[in-house]
């Protein structure tokens, strides 16, 4: 553009050759020279591509452990729960509740208890009553199932004190948010338990009846037996 401004300003009918016009002939110049230096600039500004600006990138944010929200069942820390508790619905409200043994202190030197000699079994949901079972330091739990078809889990306890092998198997139900006993204990012996037999079965053959198995000992000998009996509750 300079060049062309140059050329036009030197062949133009003022004479731009002429040596007495230099001075004007220098003037224009600089203006041809300032006016095309404005143009090209004013050109490469406007003809520029927006500048694209990076996205802020995203960071991951991490909450402090203290923040984490503490899982709960049913209103209580899982945490805080038994490693050994069973699943079950115990209130028949249609959710899982969690149940499991709380035993007492034991000196075993001596095989006493420190304190009573009380066992209970809690439930997550502290709507549920708690069952305290007396002379008992541990215990073999369970959910027995509906067992009379009121939509409730039975529970099923066969407690352990110190030394004997005979320990009568307890059942309680649910009834009116109280605990009663569904069935009559019955004696069971470590043999019985040792062969994996069920103490308490659904009678097939009959509706609100269940079989138990249970113990005997016939003076030689320690005997399993089974019968057919009636739900209490």
């Amino acid at each position: 553009m300079i060049v062309v401004a140059s050329f036009l300003f030197v062949n133009s009918p003022d004479g731009y050759g002429n040596h007495k016009n230099k001075k004007m002939n220098c003037l224009r110049m600089k203006i041809t020279y300032i006016v095309a230096l404005l143009f090209l600039t004013g050109q490469s500004v406007f003809s520029q591509q927006p500048v694209k600006t990076a996205s802020p990138q995203k960071t991951l944010e991490i909450p402090d452990s203290e923040t984490i929200p503490t899982l709960t069942f049913e209103g209580q820390d899982l945490m805080e729960l038994q490693t050994d508790s069973i699943a079950g619905d115990y209130n028949g409200d249609g959710k899982t509740e969690l149940m499991w043994l709380e035993t007492p202190q034991v000196d075993g030197p001596e095989m006493d208890c420190v304190g009573d000699c009380t066992s209970y079994i809690r439930f997550s949901d502290p709507k549920i009553p708690s069952i305290e079972v007396k002379n008992c330091i541990n215990g073999d739990l369970k959910n027995e199932g509906d067992l009379n078809y009121n939509r409730t889990d039975e529970v099923g306890l066969l407690p352990g004190l110190f030394t004997s092998c005979w320990n009568d198997y307890h059942v309680w139900t649910l009834i009116k948010g109280e605990w009663v006993l569904a069935l009559k204990p019955f004696p069971t012996h470590c043999n019985q338990w040792e062969k994996g037999i069920k103490p308490v079965e659904i009678d097939p053959k009959h509706k609100g009846f269940v079989i138990i198995n249970f113990s005997t000992n016939d003076g030689t000998d320690i005997l399993t037996e089974s019968t057919s009996v009636k739900v209490l509750r």
